[in-house]
């Protein structure tokens, strides 16, 4: 009787650490994976740098423009700044 107690006591001990050791190996490679996934993801880049000055988006089709474009429109208050005219006037109708 003693001996079938020590038995099972034996048992579960050793599956508790066969299942810790297992824990801790999947969790290591998971992690391992979840690195290599967030490297190969492709960061966004930040605007372009212009010598010309700022850059503003072109509200109708988000290319960066500089602050000294000649299409610009003043509305509301805000300076938008176009790539072209054909923006500009996308944008006014």
């Amino acid at each position: 009787m003693v001996r079938a107690l020590i038995g099972i006591l034996a048992g579960i001990f050793l599956i508790s650490v066969v299942r810790l050791f297992v824990g801790i190996i999947g969790k290591a490679m998971g992690d391992l994976m979840k690195g290599e996934q967030a490297s190969a993801r492709p960061q966004p880049s930040p605007p372009p740098r212009n010598p010309q000055g700022e850059l503003r988006p072109d509200p109708v089709c988000g290319v960066f423009v500089p602050t000294s474009s000649p299409y610009r429109r003043m509305a509301g208050g805000v300076t938008h700044y176009f790539c072209s005219a054909e923006c500009r006037d996308k944008h006014t109708a």
